[in-house]
């Protein structure tokens, strides 16, 4: 069962994330992530804003793999070989912005780093 504290969050109106704001706190997490992992300068990360059944979902149905060269905000990245495919099944017409009062989204509530061998 979850506890209160997990409850009370879930009630909460879920705001709507993709602001500047939130762009810099992935960015700067895309950058503590790709020099933890001693990633070449360059490197870049895939961030899944869905659940852990969306990345698993996403992995079986190889939607990242092989990786197709494409570009992105002017820059040249790889990308998934069958986003199209996985964006309508998963989305509908997502090229489409949803109404405000339809979207839903999924926010990170805390991210904690940790230093040593802990």
């Amino acid at each position: 069962m979850s506890s209160d504290m997990v409850r009370a969050i879930g009630q909460e109106q879920v705001p709507y994330f993709r602001t500047s704001e939130f762009s810099e706190l992935v960015l700067e997490c895309e950058s503590i992530l790709t020099q933890f992992a001693g990633a070449p300068v360059g490197s870049r990360s895939l961030f899944i804003t869905g659940s852990g059944t969306a990345s698993m979902e996403a992995t079986v149905m190889e939607v990242f793999t092989p990786p197709v060269k494409g570009e992105f905000d002017g820059t040249d990245v790889f990308l998934p070989h069958d986003s199209i495919d996985h964006l309508v099944r998963t989305y509908g017409n997502w090229q489409r912005i949803p109404p405000e009062e339809d979207r839903m989204q999924h926010f990170i509530r805390e991210i904690h780093f940790y230093e040593g061998n802990d």
